[in-house]
Protein backbone atom coordinates (compact mmCIF):
# COMPACT_ATOMS: atom_id res chain seq x y z
CA UNK A 1 0.00 0.00 0.00
CA UNK A 2 2.22 2.90 -1.09
CA UNK A 3 -1.28 5.94 -1.55
CA UNK A 4 -1.63 6.54 2.18
CA UNK A 5 -4.96 8.07 0.94
CA UNK A 6 -5.98 4.38 -0.51
CA UNK A 7 -5.87 1.86 2.41
CA UNK A 8 -6.81 -0.61 -0.90
CA UNK A 9 -9.35 -3.11 -1.68
CA UNK A 10 -7.54 -5.61 0.52
CA UNK A 11 -8.04 -3.79 3.69
CA UNK A 12 -11.86 -2.87 2.74
CA UNK A 13 -12.72 -6.41 2.26
CA UNK A 14 -11.56 -7.08 5.38
CA UNK A 15 -12.74 -4.38 7.51
CA UNK A 16 -16.25 -5.39 5.68
CA UNK A 17 -15.63 -8.89 6.70
CA UNK A 18 -14.40 -7.92 10.51
CA UNK A 19 -17.44 -5.36 10.52
CA UNK A 20 -20.35 -6.87 9.23
CA UNK A 21 -21.42 -3.77 7.72
CA UNK A 22 -19.56 -1.08 5.58
CA UNK A 23 -21.06 1.91 3.90
CA UNK A 24 -18.52 4.58 2.15
CA UNK A 25 -19.72 8.19 1.99
CA UNK A 26 -18.52 11.07 0.50
CA UNK A 27 -19.15 14.40 2.09
CA UNK A 28 -19.13 17.30 -0.23
CA UNK A 29 -16.60 20.51 0.52
CA UNK A 30 -18.90 22.55 3.28
CA UNK A 31 -21.63 20.19 3.96
CA UNK A 32 -21.80 17.91 7.50
CA UNK A 33 -22.36 14.43 8.17
CA UNK A 34 -23.69 12.72 11.19
CA UNK A 35 -23.57 9.09 11.83
CA UNK A 36 -27.35 8.07 12.94
CA UNK A 37 -27.48 8.36 16.73
CA UNK A 38 -28.62 4.72 17.96
CA UNK A 39 -27.40 2.08 19.85
CA UNK A 40 -24.57 1.15 17.57
CA UNK A 41 -20.78 1.45 17.62
CA UNK A 42 -19.62 2.98 14.44
CA UNK A 43 -16.06 3.27 13.53
CA UNK A 44 -14.94 5.62 10.67
CA UNK A 45 -12.29 5.86 8.53
CA UNK A 46 -11.09 8.44 7.02
CA UNK A 47 -9.93 7.56 3.31
CA UNK A 48 -9.43 10.84 1.35
CA UNK A 49 -9.33 14.65 2.05
CA UNK A 50 -9.64 16.53 5.57
CA UNK A 51 -12.26 16.45 7.58
CA UNK A 52 -13.27 18.22 10.77
CA UNK A 53 -14.61 15.86 13.45
CA UNK A 54 -16.04 16.83 16.63
CA UNK A 55 -18.69 16.23 19.47
CA UNK A 56 -19.96 19.44 21.38
CA UNK A 57 -17.45 21.74 21.82
CA UNK A 58 -14.44 19.57 20.48
CA UNK A 59 -13.43 19.48 16.70
CA UNK A 60 -10.47 17.19 16.09
CA UNK A 61 -8.86 17.44 12.25
CA UNK A 62 -8.71 13.43 10.69
CA UNK A 63 -6.59 13.73 7.78
CA UNK A 64 -6.68 10.49 5.54
CA UNK A 65 -5.84 6.86 7.38
CA UNK A 66 -7.62 8.79 10.99
CA UNK A 67 -9.65 6.21 12.71
CA UNK A 68 -12.50 7.91 14.46
CA UNK A 69 -14.99 5.40 16.44
CA UNK A 70 -18.61 6.83 17.49
CA UNK A 71 -20.10 5.19 20.93
CA UNK A 72 -23.66 4.71 21.22
CA UNK A 73 -26.01 7.65 21.58
CA UNK A 74 -23.39 10.27 20.82
CA UNK A 75 -24.08 12.95 18.23
CA UNK A 76 -21.57 13.62 15.85
CA UNK A 77 -20.10 15.34 12.86
CA UNK A 78 -17.62 14.80 10.45
CA UNK A 79 -16.97 18.22 8.03
CA UNK A 80 -15.42 18.08 4.36
CA UNK A 81 -12.58 20.89 5.34
CA UNK A 82 -11.88 22.47 1.57
CA UNK A 83 -12.33 19.23 -0.39
CA UNK A 84 -14.50 16.49 -1.01
CA UNK A 85 -14.05 13.69 2.38
CA UNK A 86 -14.60 9.93 1.69
CA UNK A 87 -15.16 7.96 4.83
CA UNK A 88 -15.46 4.16 5.43
CA UNK A 89 -17.90 3.45 7.88
CA UNK A 90 -18.37 0.04 10.00
CA UNK A 91 -21.30 -0.37 11.84
CA UNK A 92 -20.45 -2.87 14.09
CA UNK A 93 -23.87 -4.12 16.11
CA UNK A 94 -25.58 -2.88 18.76
CA UNK A 95 -23.63 -1.99 22.36
CA UNK A 96 -26.10 -1.51 25.17
CA UNK A 97 -23.65 0.42 27.43
CA UNK A 98 -24.24 3.47 29.25
CA UNK A 99 -24.87 6.79 28.40
CA UNK A 100 -22.14 9.31 28.72
CA UNK A 101 -18.86 8.12 26.87
CA UNK A 102 -16.74 11.45 26.55
CA UNK A 103 -14.68 10.93 22.74
CA UNK A 104 -10.86 11.81 23.28
CA UNK A 105 -8.05 11.79 20.88
CA UNK A 106 -5.38 9.41 21.63
CA UNK A 107 -2.33 8.97 19.19
CA UNK A 108 -3.76 9.92 16.37
CA UNK A 109 -7.26 7.96 16.68
CA UNK A 110 -10.54 9.74 18.21
CA UNK A 111 -12.71 7.58 19.82
CA UNK A 112 -14.92 6.44 22.82
CA UNK A 113 -12.64 4.31 25.46
CA UNK A 114 -15.58 4.05 27.98
CA UNK A 115 -17.72 2.20 25.49
CA UNK A 116 -15.24 -0.79 25.40
CA UNK A 117 -14.88 -1.41 29.32
CA UNK A 118 -17.66 -3.64 29.50
CA UNK A 119 -16.07 -5.71 25.92
CA UNK A 120 -13.57 -8.27 25.54
CA UNK A 121 -12.37 -5.97 23.00
CA UNK A 122 -10.97 -3.30 24.83
CA UNK A 123 -7.25 -5.13 24.76
CA UNK A 124 -7.73 -4.78 21.52
CA UNK A 125 -8.76 -1.13 21.33
CA UNK A 126 -6.29 -0.23 23.62
CA UNK A 127 -3.36 -1.84 21.47
CA UNK A 128 -5.28 0.39 18.64
CA UNK A 129 -4.90 3.61 20.40
CA UNK A 130 -1.50 2.92 21.70
CA UNK A 131 0.12 2.42 18.05
CA UNK A 132 2.16 5.26 16.51
CA UNK A 133 0.00 8.26 14.46
CA UNK A 134 0.60 6.52 10.96
CA UNK A 135 1.26 9.68 8.88
CA UNK A 136 4.19 10.28 10.59
CA UNK A 137 7.58 10.05 8.48
CA UNK A 138 8.95 6.70 8.67
CA UNK A 139 6.06 4.89 10.19
CA UNK A 140 4.19 2.01 8.40
CA UNK A 141 0.79 2.46 8.74
CA UNK A 142 0.15 -1.62 8.14
CA UNK A 143 0.39 -2.46 11.41
CA UNK A 144 -2.47 0.01 12.54
CA UNK A 145 -4.61 -1.56 9.56
CA UNK A 146 -4.24 -4.81 10.88
CA UNK A 147 -5.00 -3.96 14.58
CA UNK A 148 -8.54 -1.84 13.05
CA UNK A 149 -9.07 -5.37 11.49
CA UNK A 150 -8.50 -7.07 14.94
CA UNK A 151 -10.02 -4.79 16.90
CA UNK A 152 -13.41 -4.73 14.71
CA UNK A 153 -13.05 -9.00 14.40
CA UNK A 154 -13.16 -9.15 17.94
CA UNK A 155 -15.94 -6.63 19.03
CA UNK A 156 -18.25 -8.16 15.86
CA UNK A 157 -17.64 -11.58 18.00
CA UNK A 158 -18.07 -10.24 21.35
CA UNK A 159 -21.45 -8.22 20.13
CA UNK A 160 -22.80 -10.95 18.35
CA UNK A 161 -21.67 -13.77 21.27
CA UNK A 162 -23.86 -11.35 23.77
CA UNK A 163 -27.12 -12.74 25.01
CA UNK A 164 -29.99 -10.79 23.89
CA UNK A 165 -33.78 -11.34 25.91
CA UNK A 166 -36.42 -12.43 23.55
CA UNK A 167 -37.98 -9.10 24.43
CA UNK A 168 -38.86 -7.62 20.59
CA UNK A 169 -41.67 -5.03 22.27
CA UNK A 170 -38.97 -3.80 24.64
CA UNK A 171 -36.36 -3.31 21.50
CA UNK A 172 -39.11 -1.45 19.78
CA UNK A 173 -40.13 0.64 22.19
CA UNK A 174 -36.36 1.68 23.09
CA UNK A 175 -36.02 2.07 19.75
CA UNK A 176 -39.29 4.69 19.53
CA UNK A 177 -38.40 6.87 22.68
CA UNK A 178 -34.89 6.94 20.33
CA UNK A 179 -36.75 8.44 17.46
CA UNK A 180 -39.13 10.49 19.69
CA UNK A 181 -36.96 11.52 22.12
CA UNK A 182 -38.19 15.56 22.37
CA UNK A 183 -41.73 14.47 22.75
CA UNK A 184 -41.79 10.98 23.27
CA UNK A 185 -44.62 8.43 24.42
CA UNK A 186 -45.86 8.30 27.78
CA UNK A 187 -44.38 5.25 29.48
CA UNK A 188 -47.98 3.65 30.74
CA UNK A 189 -48.17 4.21 26.84
CA UNK A 190 -45.26 1.92 26.02
CA UNK A 191 -46.03 -0.57 28.80
CA UNK A 192 -50.17 -0.95 27.45
CA UNK A 193 -48.40 -1.50 23.90
CA UNK A 194 -46.35 -4.20 25.43
CA UNK A 195 -49.22 -5.63 27.35
CA UNK A 196 -47.23 -5.83 30.18
CA UNK A 197 -48.07 -3.43 33.51
CA UNK A 198 -45.82 -0.52 33.64
CA UNK A 199 -44.02 -0.95 36.76
CA UNK A 200 -42.48 -4.15 35.15
CA UNK A 201 -41.54 -2.44 31.72
CA UNK A 202 -39.95 0.35 33.68
CA UNK A 203 -38.35 -2.20 35.52
CA UNK A 204 -37.15 -4.41 32.29
CA UNK A 205 -36.51 -1.60 30.15
CA UNK A 206 -33.62 -0.58 33.53
CA UNK A 207 -32.28 -4.01 33.57
CA UNK A 208 -31.74 -4.42 29.61
CA UNK A 209 -30.44 -0.65 28.74
CA UNK A 210 -28.92 0.41 32.05
CA UNK A 211 -31.42 3.37 32.39
CA UNK A 212 -35.14 3.78 33.33
CA UNK A 213 -37.35 5.04 30.03
CA UNK A 214 -37.93 8.34 32.04
CA UNK A 215 -34.03 8.92 32.38
CA UNK A 216 -32.87 7.94 29.06
CA UNK A 217 -34.95 10.28 27.71
CA UNK A 218 -33.64 13.15 29.60
CA UNK A 219 -30.35 11.74 28.74
CA UNK A 220 -30.87 12.36 24.65
CA UNK A 221 -32.66 15.43 25.41
CA UNK A 222 -28.97 16.77 27.21
CA UNK A 223 -27.02 15.48 24.78
CA UNK A 224 -28.62 16.92 21.73
CA UNK A 225 -28.78 20.43 23.42
CA UNK A 226 -25.16 20.10 24.48
CA UNK A 227 -24.46 19.82 20.62
CA UNK A 228 -26.65 22.05 19.52
CA UNK A 229 -25.52 24.95 22.19
CA UNK A 230 -21.97 24.61 20.31
CA UNK A 231 -23.24 24.55 16.93
CA UNK A 232 -25.58 27.10 17.06
CA UNK A 233 -26.34 30.76 18.11
CA UNK A 234 -29.44 30.06 19.37
CA UNK A 235 -30.69 31.29 22.96
CA UNK A 236 -30.78 28.66 26.11
CA UNK A 237 -35.01 28.78 25.91
CA UNK A 238 -34.70 27.89 22.04
CA UNK A 239 -32.30 25.21 22.50
CA UNK A 240 -34.48 23.81 25.41
CA UNK A 241 -37.78 23.79 23.81
CA UNK A 242 -35.59 22.15 20.07
CA UNK A 243 -34.04 19.84 22.45
CA UNK A 244 -37.32 18.70 24.09
CA UNK A 245 -37.47 20.93 27.39
CA UNK A 246 -40.31 22.47 28.52
CA UNK A 247 -37.80 25.57 29.39
CA UNK A 248 -34.60 26.67 30.55
CA UNK A 249 -35.00 25.53 34.14
CA UNK A 250 -36.49 22.55 33.17
CA UNK A 251 -33.18 21.82 30.85
CA UNK A 252 -31.23 23.35 33.63
CA UNK A 253 -32.37 21.10 36.45
CA UNK A 254 -31.70 17.86 33.67
CA UNK A 255 -28.13 18.65 33.12
CA UNK A 256 -27.46 18.70 36.78
CA UNK A 257 -29.27 15.53 37.37
CA UNK A 258 -27.25 13.81 34.03
CA UNK A 259 -23.67 15.59 34.30
CA UNK A 260 -23.30 17.27 37.83
CA UNK A 261 -23.23 20.93 36.24
CA UNK A 262 -24.41 23.18 33.43
CA UNK A 263 -22.18 23.36 30.33
CA UNK A 264 -20.09 27.01 30.70
CA UNK A 265 -21.14 27.58 27.25
CA UNK A 266 -24.98 27.26 28.25
CA UNK A 267 -23.91 29.24 31.24
CA UNK A 268 -22.41 32.22 28.84
CA UNK A 269 -25.13 31.90 26.44
CA UNK A 270 -28.06 32.68 29.46
CA UNK A 271 -26.03 35.23 31.25
CA UNK A 272 -25.67 37.13 27.58
CA UNK A 273 -29.10 37.07 27.05
CA UNK A 274 -30.26 38.75 29.84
Amino acid sequence: MTDPADPGPALLREIAVASGHLIERVIAPGRTWSPDVNATVHVLVVLSGTARFGCGPDRHVAAPRAIVTVGPWTFATVEAVDEPVRVLEAVVGEATVPVGDVLLPHAGVFGSYGIFRSLRARPHWEALVGLPWPSRPGVDPVETEAALVGFLSVLRADVAARPVPGFDWLRAAHARLSRQFRTPPLVSELAGEAGVERRKFVRLFRERYGLGPSDFVRDLRVRYARELAHRSDESPGRIAVASGFHHYQHMERAFRRSLGYVPPVLRRQRAGAR
